[in-house]
């Protein structure tokens, strides 16, 4: 029976934001902010005991994901993009499933949130829209016992099912940011680098129908406890640091 238990959490996942079309314009050369997102998702993985690798393909050369599942044994692949990402994690969704049916494929970010319909269903197993580090953690506990049966869980889309209540946005563990080291250097705003970003707050305490953000916060806002904020500030090296809160001085306005 531990042996078991032993092999059951004997689990690996792989957290890619994705590479985007040559293309299409954004603000890299300017600001390029660390996939904040897989830092979170990974420490959640630790809090399962589920071991995780991140890659970066807006800067890693590895963009070939079939090589990178034959490199080690994975048993769940997560993406994470906004809009401009949604055409490459169909892509590599694709890739994941020819290359093994069995492994697990997630979709989670703000594009999940706010217009999760956007991804091909036939490749992916979970698209989280409500609840996003919580619903993973029920989704790595599932795997861990076998159950595929993910479409139950309240924060996983399903057109036929009704929207899962907004609990809390805000994350129970510090981003980590071990994972994402091999990148750092790449990671800055304007002429200061290498850059580290931090969240203080999640949601929009305002509802502006033309805004993703307000939408993706579901009509809510939340803050974090200052003394958390201090504390995870205190665990960063880095002098300078990037604020990706899209209200920061909200309490100020």
């Amino acid at each position: 029976m531990l042996l078991h238990n032993v092999e059951l959490n004997n689990k690996r996942v792989l957290l890619v934001r994705p590479n985007v079309h040559i293309d299409i314009a954004d603000f890299s050369g300017f600001s390029f902010a660390e996939p904040l997102d897989l830092g979170y998702l990974a420490a959640y993985a630790k809090a399962e005991g589920v071991d995780s690798d991140v890659i970066d393909m807006l800067v890693d050369k590895r963009q070939d994901i079939v090589k990178l599942l034959e490199s080690k044994k994975y048993d769940l692949v997560a993406f994470t993009g906004h809009v401009t990402a949604v055409v490459s994690i169909n892509e590599l969704a694709k890739k994941v499933k020819e290359f093994d049916r069995n492994i697990v494929v997630v979709v989670c970010g703000i594009m999940a949130a706010v217009n999760p319909h956007v991804y091909d269903k036939t490749n992916v197993d979970a698209i989280i829209n409500t609840n996003p580090y919580e619903t993973f953690s029920q989704i790595l506990q599932k795997m861990k016992m076998g159950d595929n049966d993910f479409l139950s869980i309240d924060g996983v889309y399903c057109i036929d099912k009704s929207k899962a209540e907004v609990v809390c946005y805000v994350p129970k563990y510090f981003p980590l940011r071990e994972k994402l080291s091999a990148y750092a250097k790449y990671y800055r705003h304007s002429y200061l680098g290498p850059c580290v970003s931090i969240k203080t707050s999640f949601g929009c305490p305002h509802n502006c129908n033309f805004c993703l953000y307000a939408k993706g916060g579901y009509g809510k806002y939340w803050e974090r406890d200052l003394e958390d904020v201090f504390d995870e500030l205190k665990h960063i090296k880095e002098s300078d640091i990037m604020i990706l809160d899209d209200n920061f001085t909200a309490k100020l306005i």
